[in-house]
């Protein structure tokens, strides 16, 4: 499942278990019959219940902090421990800028590849912005042509970007293009965003 998009379902899940408890509340205080009390109880620990598989099915730890130095190892977690569909997205905001730019790993196929997202339709998920990714799309390609990479215009439904799956190493492609491009440092903060496999510490 798309991170973003998986964002919204834990969003709504909670949403819906929150007015659970506010309506047990609700009547609990308005000294409805036990018999609905005991219902609504029922209900909420069903959903609780619910949302706990669902986090543990999702497979995927929510964002967190990383450096470029740790990304190597990250891509080749996700590259031995995922399957098809399985991803890992790293943003960050490059020295000097406000815009966010976001390097996206995958398995399709079986094959891994560095995806370049630029578009991604709103009624797939409406973060994060790939504002910044589409205005140097034509930068990151040259730049990874140059390198050697082999760059494929993709085009789905639902989403537009360019894929490298040859060329080279992949998170090296990466790693050059945070530091060559936009300015990142070693240590500089990246989000880190997993679907389809845990990060092994």
């Amino acid at each position: 499942m798309n991170p973003a998009l998986r964002k919204a379902v834990d969003l709504a899940v909670w949403v819906i278990l929150g007015a659970i408890v506010m309506a047990g509340f609700y009547f609990a205080t308005t000294k409805i019959a036990d018999d609905t009390v005991r219902l609504l109880v029922r209900i909420g620990g069903a959903a609780f219940f619910a949302a706990w598989l669902y986090i543990v099915w999702s497979g995927s730890k929510p964002p967190r902090k990383v450096t470029a130095q740790q990304l190597p190892t990250i891509v080749m977690q996700l590259h031995n421990l995922g399957k098809d569909g399985s991803s890992a997205s790293f943003t960050f905001t490059p020295r000097g800028g406000d815009e966010e730019v976001t390097v996206h790993f995958s398995i399709v196929g079986g094959t891994l590849g560095l995806d370049w997202l630029y578009w991604i339709s709103e009624r797939r998920t409406a973060s994060p912005s790939y504002a910044k990714n589409a205005a140097d799309r034509e930068k990151f390609a040259e730049f990874a042509r140059k390198l050697g990479y082999e760059v494929v215009q993709k085009e789905e439904a639902y989403a537009k970007y360019l894929r490298i799956e040859r060329g080279g190493s992949l998170p090296q492609l990466a790693q050059n293009v945070m530091k060559e491009i936009y300015g990142l440092q070693p240590g500089d903060p990246i989000a880190l965003e997993t679907d389809g496999f845990r990060v092994q510490a």
